[in-house]
């Protein structure tokens, strides 16, 4: 009976880390070649903001991350319809789906040519 509970202990203390590792986004993904001051940043559970100065800010961090993200599986967010072009922030999506879990994640690139600031949302549902 103890091993059992001890059992069931550690099953649920496992699936919680587990759980809780998913809904960390990892800062590796984002962060590209030249990047100097990287600054890693937990917002609140599941969302992420990294920052980082180019050292050479012609070699245009916006252009390598997108291209990285297309590659990896993420898609173009949705572009609003015409109008407030001045405010947009170019942002990514991907799903991942192993039921009864649904991941969605969400990365906004803002910044500067020579600054980034990424903001990284992730979310875990319950899918029936």
């Amino acid at each position: 009976m103890r091993v059992a509970a001890v059992g069931l202990a550690l099953l649920v203390a496992a699936l919680g880390a587990g759980a809780w590792l998913l809904v960390q986004p990892a800062a590796s993904l984002f962060v590209v070649p030249g990047a100097v001051e990287v600054r890693v940043e937990d917002l609140r559970v599941g969302e992420r903001r990294i920052s980082y100065r180019m050292a050479r800010p012609e070699d245009g961090w916006q252009t390598l991350l997108a291209y990285r993200l297309l590659h990896s599986g993420w898609e173009r967010k949705q572009l609003e319809p015409w109008g407030n072009t001045e405010n947009f922030v170019p942002a990514y999506t991907r799903t991942a789906t192993v039921w009864p879990l649904r991941l969605d994640e969400e990365v906004e690139l803002a910044g500067s040519r020579e600054y980034a600031v990424i903001t990284v949302t992730r979310r875990m549902r319950l899918v029936w």
